[in-house]
């Protein structure tokens, strides 16, 4: 038989494992015994040392055992009372029970589970009112905020948040609507003009004084002096005057349009989705889902650019409007005649609104309303205003009675904030400077390029004076750029850029 090298290998294998199996009970026993003499060695070279450690062994034994008697005793106690610690008489109630709001409640309320079930109904309470506020405040929020507030940030669109980094120079001058001139036009107008085939109010002097801006808004003081030129057109202007200045006015726009949108809902409903998927087709596709257009966006949007930018009509037409004169007055079965008769008295504080489109027969609603919203003018506060008869009327007018008038009022409008300044910068940095546009930027990249002309042989001496010209113009903006308002500061960063632009030393 012929014996392989594995099984020779197995065995000795078992031979080794056999002899550690018979070892290993020999040298358990072994170090046991080493063990114990060890132990009693150290008693006995230590006798001293352990007379001392065993009044500490046992006082700890002792404190051990109380401790954990205390602690057992404590948990079945606290496990009697359990019940008890969720009774509210044990806590501190009394600001509850002085509130106005809660001491009714706080008296049926005995346990804690009780006061958080109260707690939590009241936060659901509290989100449901708030949801209920915000869907009120919508047609504010959403559309007639940018009417009755227009912004300073003429660059930004109110609803795509693009900016327009073109409106610069001449298009600046053509598109900003506080420039000076066009401020004394449009209220010049606004005086002048009372109603369609009314005579005009003669304007004597008008002044706009300088912007103030305030930590979200602005405005700006406005003094007129004018004669009204019959009675009908005093009491023309002053419905012009009381339509944003009285807030109750306000409030009844803003519920008329509340009711707008939601027929605009129920009549409208595949228009607002074909104009939903072309807005946000044309909207970039790296925005935040925010700016993307809902369905209530997509509705304000497109009433602001049929306002603003005559868009054409898709949402809108005489029998929605008919609907929401309806549903603002809560007007049920009665005939149309008398649902009217309610809208128009309901509305009588502003005119412009309610004695164009309350009339049955009228084919002109949606035009009417459109012009309404058009010209409606900015929150107006009115510091002054006194009127008198003008004695110097000439005889031959003298059959209308004229007044002589003086207005002295403010008008507001929503300022640029911090964001509004850093976004704009940041756009100019990317077309430009590739870092954020300020003065110092400016300044380092007109210094780097009158270096770099330096270290060319044949040296160009009129782009050199024209750099440091223009270099010495960034220092001069720099040195107030800090205390201008955000406005102004604006306007600062597009005269840098444009500066920059017309050298040739933007970076594309």
């Amino acid at each position: 038989m012929v014996i392989s090298e594995t099984i020779m290998e197995q065995e000795i294998m078992k031979s080794r494992n056999d002899k550690t199996q018979q070892k290993k009970p020999q040298d358990i026993s072994k170090s046991i015994s080493i063990f114990f003499k060890n132990t009693r060695n150290l008693l006995k070279n230590n006798k001293e040392k352990i007379k001392l450690m065993i009044p500490i062994a046992i006082i700890s034994v002792l404190f051990m055992i109380y401790m954990i008697t205390k602690t057992i005793v404590n948990i079945r106690d606290l496990n009697k009372e359990t019940a008890e610690l969720y009774n509210l008489n044990q806590f501190n109630t009394k600001l509850l029970e002085k509130d106005e709001h809660t001491k009714e409640d706080i008296k049926n309320i005995k346990t804690l589970p009780e006061l958080i079930n109260y707690e939590n109904g009241i936060e659901d309470e509290i989100k449901r009112y708030n949801w209920y506020l915000s869907n009120l405040q919508s047609p504010y929020t959403n559309l007639m905020s940018h009417i009755l507030l227009p912004s300073l940030n003429i660059w930004k669109d109110p609803f795509k948040m693009d900016i327009d980094i073109n409106i610069v120079w001449q298009k600046f001058l053509e598109k900003n609507p506080y420039d000076d001139i066009k401020l004394i036009q449009k209220w010049s107008n606004f005086f002048k003009n009372v109603w369609n085939n009314n005579e005009f109010n003669q304007i004597e002097s008008i002044n706009i004084w300088d912007m103030i801006e305030k930590d979200w808004y602005f405005n700006i003081p406005i003094s007129v002096k004018f004669i009204a030129n019959s009675k009908r057109s005093f009491l023309l202007l002053v419905e012009k005057l009381s339509t944003t200045s009285n807030s109750t006015n306000i409030w009844l726009i803003n519920e008329f349009i509340y009711h707008l949108r939601e027929n605009i809902k129920k009549e409208k409903w595949a228009n607002i989705q074909e104009l939903q998927k072309l807005y946000n087709k044309n909207t970039n596709t790296d925005k935040s889902t925010e700016q993307q257009f809902d369905q209530d966006k997509t509705i304000w949007y497109h009433i602001y650019q049929r306002i603003s930018n005559n868009e054409t009509n898709k949402l809108i037409n005489d029998n929605i409007i008919k609907k929401t004169i309806k549903d603002t007055i809560v007007c049920g079965d009665e005939s149309d005649k008398y649902c009217y008769y309610k809208f128009r008295d309901k509305y009588r504080s502003i005119p412009s609104l309610a004695y164009t489109i309350w009339i049955e027969q009228n084919t002109n609603k949606t035009k009417d309303l459109k012009t309404f919203l058009k010209e409606l003018p900015p929150i107006i506060s009115i510091n002054k205003f006194t009127f008198d008869r003008n004695t110097e009327q000439d005889i031959s007018t003298y059959e209308n009675i004229q007044y002589k008038w003086e207005v002295q009022m403010n008008i507001y409008g929503k300022d640029m904030t911090d964001q509004d300044v850093s976004d704009i910068s940041t756009l100019l940095w990317k077309k430009c400077l590739w870092t954020e546009l300020s003065t110092d930027s400016a300044s380092k990249k007109i210094n780097n390029t009158l270096i770099n002309i330096w270290n060319i042989t044949q040296v160009n001496t009129t782009n050199t004076a024209n750099l440091r010209e223009l270099q010495d113009i960034i220092k001069k903006i720099s040195k107030s750029y800090d205390n201008l308002s955000n406005y102004k500061k604006t306007i600062k960063l597009f005269e840098i850029y444009r500066m920059l632009q017309d050298w040739n030393l933007c970076n594309i």
